[in-house]
């Protein structure tokens, strides 16, 4: 190998000798990660947790689609309900809660989950659900560390790097080599697995996926692919940093920490103390407090009839929600802009938007209810029987709707989490190459 540096070193301006240098350097690297124990662990861990998520999924979405056929609204029923998306077999995000099924009380509109809803897999409130999203997040950025850590700090070390500094070698041009051939041979096994589990799912007798959902998959497995080289490339950093291995190990499992588990959950809890709401509990208790006050007024010929009161009734309720709603809404974009300080957050959203399970996606079914919940009252609201049976028959009973984000609309919707993920890729790249020119062979 270092015969060809110096048989080019007499060609210094020779471009065919310096792209032969660099491809040099990366089968260098290549070679000897594909040699080594973590290669084998990184085969080994993917095809394992990725074919196993797959499994676990496909079965859990099973159970939500048994779940969505029983609960399946009847001709005399009002009834909000939406079936699982396919592609939470790899992105669950908010999928669950959206798929549970909403009856509409046509008296003031009351929105209350079927008595027939029921959580598909209890294990998931433990514990975290095994998707790809979360595999990519947690275990295979914490390969990623587990390649990069040594990349340089470990050969210099073995005393390598000196030698191969010193053979026309530039340090821009090895730094670029290690990035190229480590990442390489991170995504070597992480993307045959990746094939293998979408192949699975595809071939599975209960999912069809549809062109679009086919593009969406992709640009989940893009954005995935992007995340890994923001962890390889801060491997890098942190191993141009350090003088020894493992010291380099050490920081990067802390930093790992506080960018996968720290930070998204801290800006949770920041953000429900700068924006606190309410409790669903306390929300009942005004929502029963407005009915006591209602019938109150009735009964003491306050109300001039009943559906005086039922409208009172509906109109309180529907304000009591609202403002309700407008401070969730507030805590969840104030809870979404702290945790994208963590890139792992920004990935997550991502998965999540593309697989149509994400925060959009529940924002939108929320208000494809809250719509069919005005129609259902403004069809059927009138008090008196013969009015209820005619709302009940007519042919042009309110039916629910939901349209989904189209591809685009979702793309927009991730836009500042890639740019999120880009910049910090990036600021880890120039940081390594920085840290580099300085870097200490000795």
């Amino acid at each position: 190998m270092f015969t060809s540096f110096t048989d080019a070193r007499s060609h210094p301006g020779n471009q065919g000798d310096f792209v032969l240098r660099f491809l040099t350097l990366i089968k260098k690297e290549i070679t000897q990660h594909v040699l080594s124990y973590r290669f084998i662990i990184a085969v080994l861990l993917c095809f394992i947790l990725i074919l196993t998520s797959v499994t676990v999924m496909l079965g859990d979405y099973k159970k939500r689609l048994a779940n969505y056929s029983v609960n399946v609204p009847k001709e005399d029923e009002n009834r909000a309900i939406k079936p699982p998306e396919t592609l939470s077999v790899f992105a669950k995000g908010l999928d669950e809660g959206m798929c549970r099924s909403f009856d509409i009380w046509w008296g003031w509109g009351s929105i209350n989950p079927t008595s027939k809803s029921q959580r598909v897999n209890v294990l998931f409130a433990l514990f975290a659900t095994p998707d790809f999203a979360y595999i990519v997040k947690s275990v295979i950025s914490l390969l990623a560390i587990l390649f990069a850590f040594d990349a340089i700090s470990g050969e210099r070390e073995r005393g390598t790097l000196s030698l191969m500094l010193a053979n026309s070698v530039s340090r821009g041009s090895l730094l670029l080599s290690k990035l190229v051939g480590g990442y390489i041979s991170l995504i070597l096994p992480f993307v045959l697995a990746s094939l293998f589990g979408a192949l699975f799912v595809s071939l599975s007798p209960i999912v069809s996926l549809r062109s679009d959902e086919w593009v969406r998959l992709a640009l989940i497995f893009l954005a995935s692919l992007g995340y890994i080289a923001m962890f390889f490339s801060l491997g890098v950093l942190i191993s141009a940093m350090t003088k020894q291995a493992a010291s380099s190990a050490v920081i990067l499992l802390f930093i790992w920490t506080i960018i996968v588990f720290a930070i998204p959950n801290a800006g949770t809890l920041v953000a429900k103390q700068i924006a606190p709401m309410p409790s669903v509990q306390k929300l009942e208790e005004e929502k029963t407090q407005t009915w006591i006050a209602e019938i109150f007024k009735l009964s003491n010929g306050q109300t001039t009839s009943l559906q005086t009161a039922w409208d009172e009734i509906h109109d309180r309720f529907v304000q009591l929600e609202g403002d309700y709603r407008n401070k969730l809404n507030r805590l969840i974009n104030l809870s979404q802009n702290l945790c994208r300080l963590s890139p792992a957050a920004s990935y997550v959203y991502i998965a999540t938007a593309l697989a149509q399970t994400g925060i959009s996606d529940e924002y939108r079914y929320k208000q494809a209810v809250l719509r069919y919940r005005t129609e259902v009252f403004e069809h059927g609201g009138d008090y008196r029987e013969a009015k209820i049976v005619r709302a009940k028959n007519s042919v042009d009973k309110p039916r629910f709707g939901y349209r989904r984000l189209t591809l685009s609309e979702s793309i927009q919707t991730i836009s500042l989490d890639v740019a999120a993920i880009t910049a910090f890729t990036a600021l880890f790249f120039m940081g390594a190459y920085l840290a580099f020119l300085k870097y200490d062979v000795r």
